[in-house]
């Protein structure tokens, strides 16, 4: 099994002393390190995936064994990340 930790990232406080192009949410991965910022640029959710989109990569995640709670959860989550539209969300 592949257990991997993608972080979301976001903090609308500190937006307004960056530059318009590194404002929105950033993406990391816990065993990496990358000094370039990894915007969000789309999220696409189904019924068991999760598709991460940003300039430079694109990571799919596997929801079956995540429960439909969590999941609502989640996307209530990214839909309040998502205030001022830095980012498309397509769910299906």
């Amino acid at each position: 099994m592949v257990l991997e930790v993608i972080i979301l990232m976001r903090t609308p406080q500190y937006e307004p002393f960056l530059d318009e192009s590194e404002r929105g949410v950033q993406v990391s991965m816990e065993a990496e390190f990358d000094e370039d910022r990894l915007m969000l640029r789309t999220l696409s959710v189904f019924d068991k995936s999760v598709t991460i989109k940003t300039d430079h990569s694109v990571y799919d995640l596997d929801l079956r064994h995540v429960d439909q709670e969590d999941i609502r959860m989640m996307k209530e989550l990214i839909a309040k990340m998502n205030f001022d539209h830095r980012f498309h969300v397509e769910e299906s």
